[in-house]
This record gives structure tokens, sequence and C-alpha cells, in this order.
């Protein structure tokens, strides 16, 4: 990645080297990469969810790493990214939603990943990589609760100063996608487990 700065001279250098170590330190294909677990290597068929911002790249480092293992998939991400992975394996769906504020795509967005993680079978591993910006891809409003509803209330936050801490709290409650995790979608019999890097977190489920 290239980066531009206004400093000259030295001070631009060290500026340049502090930025463009920072932006390698934070990119999700990086970040997925490092923090892969050992035990990923007995999988044989995985089914692949990744969500947010970073979810094109850690979905890249993913597909490298598990190669044909991956049964089916899906990633969601920002429109924007999803042109950038010209390689993407045929198996795995991309799909664009919008942030902060929920949009009917993210319905169908949340509701797609909430299908595989209940088509999730015997022998198989679920394999989630959950970066920012999730929360709002996956937006999945509770019964009796309107996706407006949702809109509304997320933007008289955002305008309060809430911060992502107290706005992922109010989330949790009022959507079906979040606060129980995969054994509240349908994957209860599976055995979970979670890793966690700076910029992801995944959960297993064989």
């Amino acid at each position: 990645m290239t980066v531009q700065v206004q400093a000259t001279g030295e001070l631009g250098r060290v500026t340049c080297a502090v930025v463009s170590g920072v932006l390698e330190a934070c990119d999700p294909y990086a970040a997925a990469m490092r923090a892969w677990p050992d035990e990923l290597a007995r999988a044989e068929r995985v089914v692949l969810i990744a969500a947010g911002k970073g979810a094109a790249g850690m979905a890249r480092a993913a597909c490298e790493l598990l190669g044909d293992r991956i049964a089916r998939g899906v990633v969601i991400a920002p429109e924007t990214v999803l042109g950038s992975w010209p390689d993407r394996p045929g198996q795995v769906e991309v799909m664009a939603a919008d942030h902060p504020l929920a949009t009917q795509r993210n319905l169908a967005c949340a509701q797609r990943a909430m299908d595989l993680v209940r088509s999730a079978g015997a022998g198989e591993t679920l394999v989630s990589l959950i970066s920012g910006g999730a929360s709002a891809y996956l937006t999945l409003p509770v019964e009796g609760l309107e996706l407006e509803n949702m809109r509304r209330i997320t933007d008289e936050l955002l305008r309060s100063g809430a911060t992502i801490g107290e706005l992922n709290c109010v989330r949790k409650h009022l959507s079906a996608s979040k606060g129980a995790g995969w054994p509240g979608w349908g994957a209860a019999p599976a055995r979970t487990g979670r890793w966690c890097c700076r910029t992801c977190w995944a959960t297993r489920s064989t």
C-alpha cells in the first residue's frame, strides 16, 4: 500500500514508515494469517462465514489456507471492496451490506448467514471471521420490530454520542442475530471454540 504524506525529509520518511507499519499490522488478511489456529488443519469440510469491513481480506486468507476444503460460504462486506477479489472460489458467495444504518440488503445478508449456520452438519466445521461493521451488516430484527425502528434507534444513538460498546449493547437486545451467538442460530448441537486476533474473532463448530 502506498502512503502519501505532506511532510518531507527525515520527518516524511519516519511518518511514512510509521503509517505503513500500522496499516500492515491492521491488514485483515495479514491478521487472519497470523492468528490462524493449527487445529483447522484437521478440518475436512468447512462452512465459511465472513462479515465486516475486513471480511474480504480475512476470507481471502481462509480460502488460501483451506483451499477446496471449503464446501460453501458467504462473505459480507462493503460493496467497494468486493470487486478487489477476482480469484474468489466459486463456492463462496459475496454479498454487499451497508453501514452504519442497516438496509434491506443487510437483512438479506443476516438471513443468508443464519441459513449457512443452520446448514452445517455432522463432520463439517463452521468458521466465522468477524470484523468491525459486522454488527450492522448482520441485522435481523427480533419479532415485532421493523427495520425502520432499528435504523431510527441507531441513528439517534449515534447522534447522541453513544460509544460503539453502548450501541452494540442496544443492537444485541434488538436483533435476533446477536447475543446468543451461533448456538442461538440453530448450531446448538455443535461443539464450539473461539480464538482471537486484533481485528477479528472466529467461532469453530464441528
